[in-house]
């Protein structure tokens, strides 16, 4: 299992509101449950420790947190099918006070980036 610390340094912001239009129910999915354009880079990191490793494997999970805002979760393969992966992210924001599930799904590019598409 791959722990991210919590004290990882915020890089540069992505804003939730730019992300694809094919991936409007996630970023509605985010902003529904208060997560923050620096969770959403930490969670988006650790997600992308997950299945740009080497081997991909199913049940593979890892942890983030802001400290700064309070938000923290984790980030688990659910499935992955070829160059496609399945996430499963349990997030809690701290102004809520209860876990919110969020599922998202990435393909390998031919170009070798990552895209957010559809969950079918």
């Amino acid at each position: 299992m791959v722990r991210l610390l919590p004290k990882l340094a915020l890089g540069a912001l992505i804003a939730v509101f730019a992300l694809p239009v094919m991936a409007e129910p996630i970023a509605i999915a985010l902003r529904k449950a208060g997560i923050t354009n620096d969770d959403y880079k930490l969670m988006t990191d650790a997600a992308a420790s997950l299945y740009e490793a080497e081997t991909v494997e199913a049940g593979a999970e890892t942890l983030w947190s802001n400290p700064e805002s309070g938000a923290f979760g984790t980030v688990e393969i659910a499935a992955f099918d070829g160059t496609c992966v399945v996430m499963t992210h349990l997030v809690r924001v701290k102004k809520t006070d209860k876990n919110s599930r969020i599922n998202s799904r990435r393909c390998k590019a031919d170009d070798g980036r990552w895209l957010i598409t559809p969950i079918e």
